[in-house]
């Protein structure tokens, strides 16, 4: 299995994702969980379900917390860069690749969804929760 890095530039808002939130220790993980209808993260940024948010303006969003991570993203004046890392696994026999959804099963009961629509209330992110 291999990582790629994937680089894009957010020019409007809504992109038409949710995302799903996973904390392993210290560190918070974004992953793209869902595409709304007619997403340009999907259609035009060629993101896929499993892309994991690394960073925003080059800033790490490891050590943020979901809510801080969030913040910065939502917050960033038009246009801003974003990276992507997608795990990529290679099959031998058909070299076949594709995204996972990530998912820790320690931690499945704090999965959050999270709409990233611009004109969403924020204090819906703390109260929007799905389990899968």
């Amino acid at each position: 299995d291999d990582t790629k890095q994937i680089c894009v530039e957010i020019k409007s808002r809504p992109i038409g994702v949710r995302f799903a939130h996973f904390q392993h220790a210290s560190q918070t993980s974004l992953s793209l969980n869902e595409f709304t209808e007619d997403s340009i993260a999907k259609d035009e940024l060629g993101l896929k379900i499993g892309d994991k948010l690394s960073t925003i303006n080059d800033i790490s969003i490891t050590d943020l917390t979901m809510t801080e991570a969030l913040l910065l993203f939502r917050t960033q004046t038009l246009p801003f860069k974003a990276s992507f890392t997608r795990q990529i696994h290679r099959d031998i026999n058909t070299s076949f690749e594709f995204s996972t959804t990530y998912f820790d099963y320690e931690t499945q009961s704090h999965t959050k969804h999270i709409p990233l629509s611009y004109e969403t209330d924020y204090d819906e992110f703390a109260t929007d929760q799905d389990i899968d």
